[in-house]
Parts: structure tokens; sequence; C-alpha cells
């Protein structure tokens, strides 16, 4: 049952839309945080010539273009007996 669900996973478009709604509520709550402002804004200072440091924005926009067959793909490119 198991690897039946890691390699045939459903990937429901509701439940994405869902997921990525409450990862973006968690972000944007966590922007009220003084204490996770202050670490935000000290990475990007300490940490600004690399390119995976990425604003709060921009965690957003990647999250919002976020589609059932990139998680496909993803499964299909990770998730294989080969791996």
């Amino acid at each position: 049952r198991y690897l039946e669900v890691v390699k045939n996973p459903l990937y429901d478009e509701r439940i994405l839309s869902q997921e990525v709604q409450t990862a973006i509520q968690q972000i944007e709550h966590s922007a009220m945080n003084p204490g996770y402002v202050t670490m935000r804004v000290m990475q990007s200072e300490l940490f600004k010539q690399y390119p995976w440091v990425i604003s709060d924005e921009q965690k957003i926009a990647q999250l919002k273009e976020v589609t059932r067959n990139d998680l496909v793909s993803f499964n299909k490119r990770y998730f294989n007996p080969q791996n």
C-alpha cells in the first residue's frame, strides 16, 4: 500500500491549493513576528551574494506558481526505484 502511494500519488488540485494557501498564511503570519523579521533581515544582509536567499514575497510568488504537474514531475524524478 505504501509503495503504491509513493509511486502513484494523486496530488489532488483542491488539496494542493489548500496547502499553498496554508503555507502563504504561515509566511504572512511570521512576518508579524519581530524575531522572524530580524532573522530575515540579518540573513538577507549576511548572505546576499547567495542565490537561495529569497524574500518572503518571492517565496509566496513561487508557491503560487506550483502546479500539480510540478509535483508529478518531481515525484517521478526523485521517487523511483532507481534512486
